[in-house]
């Protein structure tokens, strides 16, 4: 399992803060898999404005007119098998910017997903 660590401090979720972005330019705070993301050692100014991992690591190729697609094998759990995110990956943001939920369900829900994906979502602050 991979370990990424969310600091609530910074973590955008369903309050209106960060929502739909790996991370927000305005309030610096990002979602769960922007965590992920630069656990895995993306760069905030990469995240900026993107909604799913996807976003970042897609390139257009302009030999053969296709995207491809290089996830870290920490990330593959949010990848699916054509240029799509996993169901999981799209779950867990559902989970993260969903308003009508607690910080404590969506935390149970996003640890829950997480594990589906091989990653061990941890809290602090």
């Amino acid at each position: 399992m991979f370990k990424v660590v969310i600091d609530r401090k910074k973590w955008g979720r369903g309050d209106g803060e960060g929502y739909g972005s790996l991370l927000d330019p305005n309030t610096h705070k990002m979602c769960c898999l922007g965590f992920a993301c630069r656990a895995v050692g993306a760069k905030p100014k990469e995240l900026r404005n993107l909604s799913y991992p996807s976003d970042l690591y897609e390139t257009w190729n302009e030999e053969t007119y296709n995207y491809e697609r290089s996830f870290p094998k920490e990330l593959k759990g949010l990848s699916g098998k054509k240029l799509n995110d996993s169901q999981i990956c799209r779950l867990l943001a559902l989970a993260n910017d969903n308003g009508k939920i607690t910080d404590a369900v969506r935390e149970k829900r996003i640890k829950t997903l997480g594990k589906k994906a091989r990653i061990n979502f941890t809290f602090v602050n």
